[in-house]
């Protein structure tokens, strides 16, 4: 089944979905009906991934500053909280963070400042 929807996926140029794959995979003799239902068909596709793209084309998808891997990129962020007792006087408490973009790893950290 998987060489059936390879030949036929490469003819389409627009968008497709798994319907139009079966019903052309039909059409061209490389399926039958009688043997494989429309909804076996769709199930064996989505359990299997057969019409997920290939992985060039996802790695190429990405946004204007995501990494595919740790380290390569930090964001930081920084907020001015409340004012709190500290001590004798008044303190503002201030959260620094800083994300890695690929692991998701956040490491903040909270001080005051008078």
């Amino acid at each position: 089944m998987h060489e059936a929807i390879e030949q036929v996926r490469a003819s389409f140029r627009g968008p497709y979905n798994v319907t139009a794959i079966y019903r052309a995979c039909i059409e061209r003799g490389l399926l039958q009906r009688q043997r494989i239902a429309p909804n076996t068909f769709r199930r064996v596709v989505k359990a299997h991934e057969l019409l997920k793209p290939d992985a060039e084309v996802t790695s190429k998808r990405r946004l204007a500053f995501a990494k595919a891997h740790a380290n390569e990129l930090w964001q930081a962020d920084t907020m001015f909280g409340l004012y709190v007792q500290h001590g004798a006087g008044k303190a503002q408490a201030k959260l620094i963070a800083f994300l890695d973009d690929a692991s998701r790893l956040l490491l903040s950290r909270r001080v005051l400042s008078r």
